[in-house]
Order: structure tokens, then C-alpha cells, then sequence
């Protein structure tokens, strides 16, 4: 599958300092953080500022890069895309 997606999805901390996401009940391990980058979001939406980052991650049977979203300060995360 490869695409835009645009879904909310949950960001979880786990031990030893590292990060998964849950989507669609599936839950991915982040293991390599590939870019990430900032920009503030337009005036319309507060003139807060938009992360977003591509990592690699897995979820025991499959891997894939993802990119993820999330703006300053909701810290709703969103899965924007998934690339094959």
C-alpha cells in the first residue's frame, strides 16, 4: 500500500526511550527516524507549528516507511502517508 492516508493514530513512548504508533489496531515500532522537519501552519489555524517526521518502523510482519504529523501544542498525531 502506498499513499496518502491523513488518519489520527496514537504515539506511544515505550522503554528504553522509544516510540511506536497504533493504527487502524495494528502497533509499529518506530526504528529509524529517516527526516523530519518544521513550518508554521497558516495564520487560519493559530500560527501554531506543524512536525512532521518519516521514519521506518514495523509491526512484526510488515515494515514500511511512514510519515507522520503533528501540530504544536495539540499534539494530535496524524499518519499522513505510507510509502512502499
Amino acid at each position: 500500500m502506498s499513499g496518502r492516508v491523513d488518519e489520527v493514530i496514537e504515539v506511544m513512548r515505550v522503554a528504553g526511550g522509544g516510540v511506536s504508533f497504533r493504527w487502524r489496531g495494528r502497533v509499529y515500532t518506530v526504528a529509524q527516524v529517516i527526516g523530519r522537519s518544521r513550518e508554521a501552519a497558516d495564520w487560519w489555524q493559530g500560527g501554531r507549528e506543524i512536525r512532521r517526521y518519516r521514519v521506518w518502523a514495523s509491526d512484526g510482519d510488515s515494515e514500511g516507511v511512514f510519515e507522520l504529523s503533528t501540530v504544536i501544542p495539540s499534539h494530535e498525531w496524524r499518519l499522513v502517508r505510507v510509502v512502499d
